[in-house]
């Protein structure tokens, strides 16, 4: 009786060291790292990937929408290197996007033109 709660300890330490070999297995197997790894390799990712003018407060822009042949095409935000011709016709947007993509709409983000693509496609 005196030793119950060494027992208890040890298979507790047991336990856990069991279960701490098998996620790092299964980490190792799997060839994903595990989240305090994975973590750090997502802040660095970030570093690397942060805009050039992060001080600037201008915003920056990945694409331009424009209007050709009656279709919303979509460029870089060089204005120059084709990104995707759409089958958006420009008739069938609102009035007011009309007049933006008219005049040049520029788009921030990857998602954001996905947003427009999912809206606005037929």
């Amino acid at each position: 009786m005196k030793h119950r709660p060494i027992y208890f300890a040890a298979a507790f330490l047991l336990l856990l060291l069991i279960c701490t070999a098998y996620n790092l297995s299964y980490h190792y197997i799997t060839g994903n790292p595990p989240s305090a790894e994975k973590s750090a390799d997502h802040e660095s990712e970030t570093i690397r990937s942060a805009p050039a003018n992060a001080g600037n407060p201008h915003p920056v822009y990945q694409y331009y929408l424009t209007e050709e042949q009656g279709c919303v095409s979509i460029y870089l935000d060089d204005k120059e290197t084709l990104y995707e011709n759409t089958s958006i016709r420009l008739s069938s947007l609102p009035d007011a996007l009309k007049t933006e993509i008219q005049n040049g709409k520029y788009i921030r983000t990857e998602k954001e033109l996905y947003d427009f693509l999912e809206n606005y496609s037929s």
